[in-house]
């Protein structure tokens, strides 16, 4: 079988998916993957009841969106500890068998579990032998009995593989293993047995979720990512006018604990749903009593994660239960229940919803067919919910976690023998085994644990994709799920000659840069320093030969138009700064004059604006336009700019040379511009207590100017050559950096004086703008 190309990253991502995935089936992933993606669609194609819906309407769902993601991203953070069955038993087992067993080398994946049943048939005059094989692992979940033997035959394999000799009439066959494993199966059975992984994994699931330290903050963040969840689908069922306007305000009240809850104008009641007698996990309904109502009355039901609509509102109980029947002829409709029922009553519940849904007929050539029955009894009910709605729903979902945690990890002391036939006997009927079912545990445990599944899994290989747009998301996810599910099919769960699907190529994804964050971890890393960028102002620090800018005791550069912290980590590379201890710091590189780049940039596609603007602080101040012009002037083309920023080369002279001179030329213009406005700001302005004194006509003043905020302490003095020891004005340096010296002047100077400076021409109320523009004037003279 020829493996497909997986891109670029395709072995990074092999080697960093977790390799529960290698257990998982498409359908699966696909459950996963549905709780990334925006259902309206994304840049590509938007659904017509998206683009269709008012523009305040269409705002609602992306902010509800958003704050999914968000409070999403919050509860996966607070279950980083929490790990899946396989994931957790692996390394114990192993740690076990290493302790009893020190000569053998085990792999507890490959290495199989062979357990023969022997059969007498032919009035006892042969055997029938049949062989159940598991991985060790599986068979270490499944656990065994403390009375579990075995028949003769039974054994550890390397591979599995087996023969039987002797088969013949009258003499019992022999069992061979090409690989045996020096291990007997009641060895192993009671090494299992005495490890009991499942009763230390519900010990793992009671320090998570219940732990003093964390539990009220854990309950309370699942509870606002289900309703987040819930606000989402509540807005989509709007939109696509599945519920009316009364039924959203009912549950928005619900949503906020209000105490009323009314949906047209009467009490809501709120009930959880049965199937044949199975309370279905996460499955409710809302509509006023029906038992007190005199009339049929609407009913709105919650399907979380229901593959046409989650939420919906119908006119009768009836409507639902025959909208449900039909839809439950789809597999993906009978998948979805799997997530509601227990899984200990699984079996029971699937075979019990064949029999009703299909009824055996005489078809054609008189062969017995399944025919589907439009009139199928569901036995639906509805049951009390007691207490608050969401705090119930949460105590349900870990009582649910717990006991379909027991039934894939069987603790010691429910270990049964003929259970875990029956069990292992149903999964292979429908195309399963111990691990594909435990690869899922986690998001088959409803929609909240699906969120922080596919948060950890995507965290787990690309650092930062929670800040990427729709689209890049949508992308991403396609392109891991088809990684995925080749890892999946190579470890063996496709059919004999299936070919492996081909991989949703990705130019993102291929895109994307190593990287190794603070604590060790390996990730891809999409080249953006948007998440980096700093509020900090700059405008009035001067950036040292290097472009990097001091304040405060921090250090900052400049990269296009984000301003960025920058620091030294112990090798002497320069790193951004991000505000989170564990979070990727990128690499900065320079030329040493302030053209700063981060790791990942790539100059040979950069556009000649980018090139020029990024030459460092320059640059600053000057349009494209005049970056364009002083290239053109110096005969500058964009090889010689692409070679400096890939080589880190200095700016060519004289380019650097006309650029200064472009620089000071703009920063006079503006400072002679801001004085005659009375805008500018800044050190630039500190000339014109010097202007000022030589101004045609000036009064004789001196000009104090204090170096601190107040008007005492170090000081420079203007006009003592021309004045002598006359009237002193004092204004402190800040005043003067802050436009606010020709106010100050006229606050000082008396009514002769201003007579003297302006004449009778100048009405007072115009001398402050006069005041100005003879400054502006005296400076565009000396420029």
């Amino acid at each position: 079988m020829p493996s497909p190309d997986l891109g670029l990253n395709g072995p990074f991502l092999q080697r960093r998916l977790p390799d529960w995935l290698k257990h998982s089936t498409p359908a699966a992933f696909k459950h996963l993957s549905r709780s990334q993606l925006a259902e309206q669609g994304d840049v590509l194609g938007l659904a017509a009841w998206f683009t269709g819906a008012p523009a305040v309407e269409q705002q609602r769902l992306i902010a509800a969106q958003a704050q999914s993601r968000l409070s999403g991203r919050m509860l996966a953070v607070l279950l980083k500890d929490l790990k899946g069955i396989a994931a957790f038993a692996e390394p114990l087992l192993l740690a076990r068998l290493k302790a009893d067993y020190p000569a053998l080398q085990i792999d507890v994946n490959t290495c199989q579990f062979v357990q023969i049943t022997r059969e007498s048939t032919g009035n006892g005059r042969w055997e029938d032998v049949s062989a159940t094989r598991q991985s060790l692992l599986q068979a270490a979940l499944q656990n065994f009995a403390a009375s579990a033997s075995f028949v003769a035959g039974s054994g550890l394999s390397s591979d599995g593989a087996y023969s039987l000799e002797n088969h013949v009439i009258y003499q019992s066959p022999t069992v061979r293993y090409a690989a045996p494993v020096a291990i007997s199966p009641s060895a192993f059975a009671g090494l299992c047995h005495a490890l009991d992984l499942g009763q230390q994994y519900q010990q793992h699931l009671s320090t998570v979720f219940e732990s003093p330290a964390t539990q009220a903050s854990l309950k309370q963040q699942w509870i606002s990512v289900y309703k987040d969840l819930l606000r989402v689908r509540l807005q989509v069922a709007l939109m696509k006018s599945e519920i009316t306007d009364a039924a959203r305000q009912a549950l928005l009240a619900l949503l906020q604990g209000k105490p009323d809850v009314r949906l047209n104008g009467k009490p809501v009641v709120v009930r959880q749903l049965s199937m044949y007698g199975v309370a279905l996990a996460d499955v409710w309904m809302i509509s006023a009593d029906r038992v007190a109502s005199d009339v049929e009355e609407p009913v709105v039901v919650y399907l979380p994660g229901a593959p046409l609509y989650p939420l919906r509102e119908y006119p009768s109980v009836k409507a639902f239960r025959d909208d449900l029947r039909i839809n439950l002829r789809s597999p993906a409709y009978r998948q979805l229940l799997r997530g509601y029922v227990p899984r200990e009553q699984a079996q029971w519940f699937f075979a019990t919803l064949q029999q009703n849904l299909y009824h055996k007929v005489i078809g054609r050539d008189d062969v017995w067919e399944s025919v589907f029955d439009p009139a199928a009894s569901l036995k639906l009910r509805d049951l009390p919910l007691a207490g608050e709605l969401f705090d119930t729903l949460y105590t349900q979902h870990l009582q649910k976690l717990k006991a379909d945690a027991r039934v894939l990890a069987v603790p010691s002391a429910k270990a049964d023998e003929k259970a875990r036939a029956e069990r292992l006997a149903y999964w292979a009927s429908v195309g399963l085994n111990v691990l594909n079912a435990a690869a899922f545990f986690v998001p088959y445990l409803g929609e909240v644990m699906a969120v922080v599944a596919a948060e950890q899994l995507i965290h787990s290989v690309i650092d930062g994709a929670h800040a990427w747009e729709t689209g890049d998301r949508a992308t991403a996810w396609a392109h891991l799920e088809s990684v995925a599910i080749n890892m999946a099919m190579v470890a063996g769960l496709a059919a004999v000659g299936a070919a492996l699907p081909k991989v949703s190529p990705s130019e993102l994804v291929d895109g994307l840069l190593p990287i190794e964050l603070p604590g060790g971890e390996r990730r891809l890393w999409r080249v953006d320093l948007s998440p980096y960028a700093n509020p900090v102002e700059l405008a009035d620090v001067v950036p040292d030969a290097q472009g990097l800018y001091r304040l405060a005791g921090k250090q900052y550069v400049r990269i296009d138009q984000g301003v960025y912290e920058v620091s030294q980590d112990a090798n002497g590379v320069w790193r951004i700064e991000h505000g989170v201890a564990d979070a990727y710091r990128p690499v900065l590189r320079s030329n040493n004059q302030g053209a700063w780049q981060a790791y990942g940039e790539q100059p040979l596609k950069w556009s000649r604006a980018q090139l020029l603007r990024r030459l460092g602080p320059l640059t600053d101040g000057l349009s494209d336009a005049e970056l364009a012009q002083a290239a053109e002037i110096c005969a500058t083309s964009d090889d010689v700019l692409r070679q400096v920023h890939v080589d880190q080369l200095p700016v060519p002279g004289l380019l650097a040379d006309t650029l200064r001179r472009m620089r000071l030329d703009r920063q006079i213009t503006r400072l002679v511009e801001g004085t005659r406005t009375g805008v500018g700001k800044g050190d630039g302005l500190g000339f014109l207590p010097a202007l000022a004194v030589q101004l045609p006509r000036w009064p004789g003043r001196l000009l104090e100017v204090f170096s601190g905020p107040e008007p005492w302490g170090d000081s420079i003095v203007y006009g003592r050559e021309a004045f002598g020891d006359g009237p002193v004005i004092k204004v402190t340096r800040e005043q003067v950096h802050a436009a606010k010296l020709p106010e100050i002047l006229l606050q000082a100077l008396d009514e002769p004086a201003c007579q003297q400076l302006f004449g009778d021409s100048v009405e007072p109320q115009a001398r402050l703008q006069v005041l100005r523009d003879r400054l502006a004037d005296q400076a565009e003279q000396r420029r």
